[in-house]
């Protein structure tokens, strides 16, 4: 078994500091994030939507429409947040969402009883009771279904 050599580790970390992230094919180096930081210092009291636009105008970051990547660009931004890269201003506005914190309605009863399923007649045949009226022996207990008469 043949063991090759170890890398250098001073060479492994100049290759860290040369590329520290990669999003979505682009290469964030540590003068990219140092730049991201003095642009949030620079204007403090933007939102995080208008410091992607400024960052996407910055970097001349367009998509094949011409476009700016704003989208991408706050992906990007929050990734660098959550890794402790740079520190982003609070969000800003949270979105109403009327379904998520709605009053359930209340539970429907459901009637268990049984209901006679002749249509014209007296259930003379099973318990007698009249057509549609609710069962009173066990013996009609296994028709459930009011049956409509007959058009």
């Amino acid at each position: 078994m043949r063991h090759h050599p170890l890398r250098s580790k001073k060479r492994w970390f100049i290759l860290l500091a040369m590329v520290a992230f990669r999003y979505r094919g682009r290469e964030i180096t540590q003068e990219d994030i140092l730049y991201i930081c003095s642009l949030v210092k620079r204007h403090p009291n933007d939102s995080r939507r208008k410091l992607s636009t400024r960052l996407c105008e910055a970097w001349q970051w367009r998509q094949a429409n011409g476009a700016l990547r704003d989208m991408v660009c706050r992906g990007m931004l929050l990734m660098l947040e959550r890794a402790g890269q740079i520190s982003l201003p609070p969000v800003s506005y949270a979105r109403h969402n009327p379904l998520a914190h709605r009053v359930r309605p209340e539970p429907v009863p459901i009637d268990t009883k049984t209901v006679c399923a002749t249509s014209n007649r007296s259930c003379s045949s099973r318990c007698g009771a009249p057509a549609g009226s609710l069962c009173s022996t066990a013996s009609c207990r296994s028709i459930t279904i009011l049956a409509t008469s007959n058009r």
